[in-house]
């Protein structure tokens, strides 16, 4: 190779915890400073994943139903140096693991980018004065009503996953009364802010 010029060096460390951020940090650096020993002009996009494949241990209230999620990638990258040294790159929002599906209870959940935070508000299936289950379209309003009156909401935010949590919070859900509907919606989001952040 005669050249670095087109060449794009992704880092990618996978999914990570508290536990071993420290150590994928130090990693990171190494290969940064070992390719830069080659070519200090290399591009290098530093990738990895903190979302999490489950929930109850990042609420913070008695209920369940609130909770906040720490941006590790986004801490690593800062820590490294930033835009000066390396691309920022993640994972969208998606947990970084292959699992098997497995059977859970319903948990209507809206997640929310905040810069080097997720929030989220989630509520879980109750029955109504009848004993009937309450129809998930309204635990999604309700945790998109979460949302917006959090102090982290930005309502100058115009895409389109902001405007689904508005209508979502105002009782307007149309299709979106599954899971999959809301990771689109978190997708948005994040990709959307994170480029101003």
């Amino acid at each position: 190779m005669d050249s670095t010029d087109n060449i794009l060096f992704i880092l990618d460390a996978g999914q990570i915890s508290r536990e071993h951020q420290k150590a994928i940090l130090d990693a990171t650096i190494h290969a940064l400073n070992e390719l830069r020993l080659i070519d200090p002009r290399i591009e290098v996009v530093t990738t990895s994943s903190s979302f999490p494949r489950m929930f109850q241990s990042y609420t913070q209230d008695r209920d369940g139903k609130y909770g906040e999620i720490p941006m590790l990638e986004w801490e690593n990258y800062h820590a490294l140096g930033g835009q000066n040294i390396a691309i920022y790159g993640d994972y969208a929002g998606i947990h970084g693991e292959f699992y098997e599906g497995s059977y859970a209870k319903f948990v209507a959940r809206v997640d929310y980018p905040t810069p080097a935070t997720w929030i989220f508000e989630r509520r879980r299936q109750v029955k109504d004065r009848n004993a009937a289950d309450v129809p998930r379209e309204k635990l999604y309003s309700r945790a998109a009503r979460g949302i917006v009156t959090s102090e982290s909401w930005d309502d100058s935010l115009d895409v389109w996953g902001a405007k689904i949590i508005r209508e979502a919070a105002n009782n307007q859900l149309g299709k979106f009364g599954t899971p999959a509907k809301w990771i689109s919606v978190r997708l948005n989001l994040h990709i959307e802010r994170i480029t101003r952040f």
